[in-house]
């Protein structure tokens, strides 16, 4: 199982996916929860739905662990525009992470919160979840600042309907995805960008450039917003 999830953390999510499926996940709940990372890598958010409802309701795991479980949940709802699941989700482990002091997971909530709220176009209130979350996580590693600077970098591109500054902003945020070698935000900054200056020529890269059907489908559906 730990080979398989090393194979996640690199990117080797088919072979990862094979052998996440011949482990049994009744003596090993975690796989569960690695089989759905590896689905994500591949935008594969529907399918990886399934694996993270087990997980939180298999036995045997810790609290904390189904907290973390519950919250990639959201995630993946949120992706898929479930957003009413993925609400109700977040604001239950928003409640348990505060009264638990379990403060990185508690920002992590709020920064996904924010993203419901930018997918509802409440740019004001996805401010107010990011500045919350930032508070929260100021105490760790920088990678989560850079997480919230990327939710401010979009929910500005968003809220000014790609105005100069905005993507001045964005610019900014690919310079530091760049230097953090945070790839997939690199890939957003390009269909941001393409997206906001009807940039053909960058959105046909980014639809050949990928091999996932979900990304791509990603990609169709913002051409219509």
């Amino acid at each position: 199982m730990f080979y398989a999830a090393s194979l996640v953390g690199i990117g080797a999510t088919d072979e990862a996916i094979e052998i996440f499926s011949e482990l049994d996940s009744n003596i090993e709940p975690e796989v569960l929860l690695y089989h759905s990372f590896a689905l994500f890598g591949q935008w594969k958010y529907q399918e990886a739905i399934p694996f993270l409802q087990k997980f939180v309701l298999a036995p045997g795991i810790s609290e904390y662990r189904r907290l973390v479980g519950r919250i990639n949940l959201s995630s993946a709802y949120i992706v898929e525009k479930q957003f009413e699941k993925a609400d109700q989700i977040l604001d239950e482990c928003l409640f348990i992470t505060k009264n638990e002091n379990l403060y990185l997971l508690h920002g992590n909530c709020l920064e996904l919160k924010s993203q419901i709220a930018n997918a509802n176009g409440q740019y004001t209130e996805a401010y107010a979840f990011l500045k919350e979350a930032q508070s929260y996580l100021n105490q760790y590693h920088g990678r989560y600042h850079f997480f919230i600077d990327k939710g401010i970098a979009i929910t500005n591109l968003l809220k000014s309907k790609g105005s100069s500054d905005s993507l001045l902003g964005l610019q900014a945020l690919r310079k530091q995805a760049y230097e953090k070698k945070r790839w997939e935000t690199l890939r957003d900054c390009d269909l941001y960008e393409a997206l906001f200056t009807r940039d053909i020529k960058l959105m046909t890269k980014l639809y050949r450039g990928t091999p996932y059907q979900g990304y791509r489908l990603r990609l169709m559906n913002l051409l219509e917003v």
